[in-house]
């Protein structure tokens, strides 16, 4: 006769009992893995049961995470204005002087305007040396001054 591995069923009930709300109390569920899986079936289902049991784990975390995320944001929208107004104080302090600062709590880096040249390399590949026409098909727009600004100790 043929013994028959007894089935624990505890896997089972916990990803239904996921699924449906309920809370399994002193249950711990055990995922036993073998060396040698049967099929993909198998590795698939060990996957599957791993995913669910994580998101059962962490559900708990995640909500926690959330709502600091949530107090996070309020917290931003409360110190966003004023820090915008001083980042812009400070770019406008650098663009008018034309020169980087740096000190122990962050740094501004100026960069000149520059004209940005750029080409329609369709029409021109190839031609740039051969036709004096291909001008016509160059842009030049103007790269306005800014300002790079870096905030934190050794910026």
């Amino acid at each position: 006769m043929t013994k028959v591995p007894k089935f624990d069923t505890k896997m089972v009930d916990a990803l239904a009992a996921a699924e449906t709300g309920e809370v399994i109390i002193n249950q711990s569920v055990e995922l036993k893995t073998t060396e040698h899986p049967v099929s993909l079936g198998d590795l698939f289902y060990e996957l599957h049961a791993l995913t669910w049991a994580l998101e059962d784990e962490c559900s708990a975390i995640d909500d926690v995470i959330s709502a600091m995320k949530e107090k996070r944001a309020m917290k931003e929208e409360e110190f966003a204005p004023r820090m915008k107004e001083l980042e812009e104080q400070i770019k406008d302090e650098i663009l008018k002087h034309k020169k980087s600062f740096k000190c122990d709590y962050g740094s501004a880096t100026f960069r000149k305007s520059y004209d940005r040249t750029s080409w329609d390399s369709k029409k021109l590949d190839g031609l740039a040396m051969l036709l004096p026409q291909i001008l016509e098909c160059k842009t030049v727009t103007k790269v306005n001054a800014g300002v790079s600004l870096k905030v934190g100790y050794n910026a």
